[in-house]
């Protein structure tokens, strides 16, 4: 699921394929904008995670620079725990650029997660003050624990 987006053709579904280079998110230009991924019976320990940019935009064009990556168990608000913050990040400031990043939070041994949430902390890299999350793709790594 996802903030709202900016139109039909920019669901958050697309997200979850790499191999489409067509398609991409993009929410609304709002501030904290989100995407969240479920992974329903299963928790993930994430360690890594790689953004893949929207495939038609140069540089300057809506990339994300400013987030966080966030988990929780429950999905109530209030327990979301920062696992991961970026800021003025420049290496995605292209088309169809991909990015690994390392999660930075020391996780404890049996920590994992339910939900895993990229939310927008702050412009992305359009000139101006411009909040639209635009993802081409959102890859999680790490340990999966399934039921």
């Amino acid at each position: 699921t996802s903030s709202p987006t900016n139109g039909i053709d920019v669901a958050a579904k697309y997200v979850v394929d790499f191999n489409d280079d067509e398609h991409y998110y993009q929410s609304i230009n709002e501030p904290n904008s989100w995407i969240k991924y479920d992974f329903l019976d299963s928790r993930v320990k994430p360690t890594h995670y790689t953004i893949k940019t929207r495939p038609d935009g140069g540089k300057g064009d809506n990339h994300p620079k400013n987030w966080v990556i966030e988990g929780s168990n429950t999905d109530n608000g209030v327990d979301w725990k920062i696992l991961d913050s970026r800021n003025e990040v420049k290496d995605l400031d292209d088309g169809n650029k991909c990015c690994t990043f390392e999660i930075q939070a020391q996780l404890k041994e049996d920590e994992s997660y339910r939900y895993l949430r990229l939310r927008q902390t702050g412009p992305n890299t359009q000139s101006g003050n411009f909040y639209y999350l635009t993802l081409a793709g959102l890859e999680y790594f790490g340990i999966l624990y399934s039921k």
